[in-house]
């Protein structure tokens, strides 16, 4: 077998038997069957039960309110209804991206009240924030045990919960924002390049910037990365990519 290359200035090492926690950076379909047979993986899915029941028991009245929360509800309930992206006051909605209104509206299409649905957008968001938190702390935390540790300083976080208990948009983000970290560092270590891996990054870019506009701030990012961390790569498939 020809020797291995020697590692790039700037690009995380795939795993060795030495650096178990970077699993597999490179090859998603290979790091998610492999994070079955992880050390730990009971106690974060323990941790991720704990989170959602936790923003269940939280809401059991209903998710809190804020001024943001009745425009997101009012939208959804427009759009449930076949009225358009318009607010409480009939007006369309151009402050407020139209993800979370959207899944709001197709749980009450479905046959869910606003606020169950909203209830449920929560619970599945904390749970997954935790999970992609454990996936994103394993690639780089040698420790299996330091990374449950972290992973349950995610799942028991006052501050989380309290947003968690929201009828807000910010938990469905973060959980896109850490599929699009985890992609990007795919991105980055993928030998050779992978097209389809870029593409999904763009996606994932586009879907939380559905979610918050604030995600115009990942397309910075991800050209940046492009342009910068991947310095072996060619300026003209730099380009492309961005």
């Amino acid at each position: 077998m020809p020797p291995s290359p020697p590692p790039v200035a700037g690009l995380l090492p795939r795993r060795t038997a030495r650096d178990p926690a970077r699993a597999y950076l490179g090859r998603p379909s290979v790091w998610v069957r492999r994070a079955w047979h992880e050390p730990g993986l009971t106690w974060v899915l323990a941790l991720a039960v704990i989170a959602g029941v936790a923003t269940w028991v939280a809401t059991r009245h209903g998710p809190g309110l804020s001024p943001d929360s009745v425009t997101y509800l009012s939208v959804a309930r427009n759009l449930a209804a076949g009225h358009g992206y318009l607010d409480l006051t009939g007006q369309a909605n151009t402050t407020f991206a139209p993800g979370y209104p959207a899944v709001l509206a197709a749980g009450q299409v479905i046959g869910l009240s606003l606020a169950t649905a909203a209830r449920l957008v929560e619970v599945g968001s904390f749970a997954a924030i935790v999970v992609r938190s454990w996936l994103l702390l394993r690639r780089h935390v040698t420790s299996p045990r330091l990374v449950v540790v972290a992973t349950a300083a995610v799942a028991l976080s006052p501050a989380v919960l309290n947003v968690a208990n929201e009828a807000w948009s910010e938990p469905l983000f973060c959980v896109v924002l850490l599929v699009f970290v985890l992609v990007l560092e795919d991105v980055v270590a993928a030998h050779p390049p992978s097209p389809r891996l870029v593409a999904a990054a763009g996606f994932i870019t586009g879907v939380a910037f559905l979610v918050r506009y604030a995600a115009s701030a990942l397309f910075i990012t991800g050209v940046l990365v492009l342009l910068v961390a991947r310095r072996p790569v060619r300026w003209p498939i730099r380009w492309f990519q961005v």
